[in-house]
């Protein structure tokens, strides 16, 4: 990931910024971060370089050469509500990237003073998080709505032993999630090995709704950290 990372034009910014003091990221109305000097265009920057950075950038953000934010499974899937929109990559758990999107904070910060606003489609649950307002599993819906329906689906089946016979025909589950990634973790030590019945559904359903509400929790944390830094 980090030859990736290095040979994107946001890794450039991001290398020639990131010991900027805090206090230089609050600016005044359409003031710069910096001058962008664009190489082979004899270009002066009053605005239109600059610009075109950050317009750049952005679009490698929501990109695969970065993967810094990525599709929700409802983008992927094109189904459910607020399809269109990207998140928080919950797969990116190095030095590297708690740095960048600490810095990511603080462009977002920045923002709000310069007016330089990110085009970027992020997920509102991340702007709840930043805020500090609680996040409910009824909040991933817009995010993944084939994973609530899911377990709204598996609800049913909770304190009903009635309906035993049906679960094990319809569900084959163990302890495990997959995040919007699709990398696999368990839900408890040794998850793949225990299998989900009706007896231990209440603590599955419990587990998979903590895991799908913070799965994406430690990144968005360093996103909050950099804005904080600076507002």
């Amino acid at each position: 990931p980090d030859k990736k990372f290095e040979k994107t034009i946001f890794a450039q910014f991001y290398n020639g910024l990131k010991t900027t003091s805090n206090t230089q990221f609050v600016l005044r109305v359409a003031a710069k971060l910096c001058t962008i000097d664009l190489k082979g265009e004899h270009a002066t920057d009053q605005g239109g370089p600059y610009h075109e950075v950050f317009s750049n950038f952005c679009q490698e953000l929501e990109s695969e050469s970065l993967d810094v934010f990525i599709k929700t499974p409802n983008n992927k899937n094109d189904v459910g509500l607020l399809k269109d929109k990207f998140m928080v990559n919950p797969s990116n758990k190095n030095d590297l990237y708690d740095n960048v999107y600490q810095f990511i904070g603080k462009l977002m910060a920045s923002a709000i003073s310069s007016g330089e606003l990110l085009d970027l489609n992020i997920h509102p649950i991340l702007w709840k998080f930043i805020l500090g307002n609680e996040i409910t599993f009824d909040d991933t819906e817009t995010l993944d709505c084939l994973f609530y329906k899911m377990i709204k689906d598996l609800e049913k089946f909770v304190d009903n032993p009635a309906m035993e016979s049906n679960f094990d025909s319809v569900f084959d589950l163990n302890f495990t999630f997959k995040n919007a990634n699709n990398d696999e973790e368990e839900l408890k030590p040794n998850g793949k090995e225990i299998k989900v019945t009706v007896a231990n559904l209440k603590e599955f359903i419990e587990l998979s709704k903590k895991a799908k509400i913070n799965e994406s929790a430690h990144q968005m944390e360093m996103i909050k950290e950099g804005f904080n830094s600076v507002i």
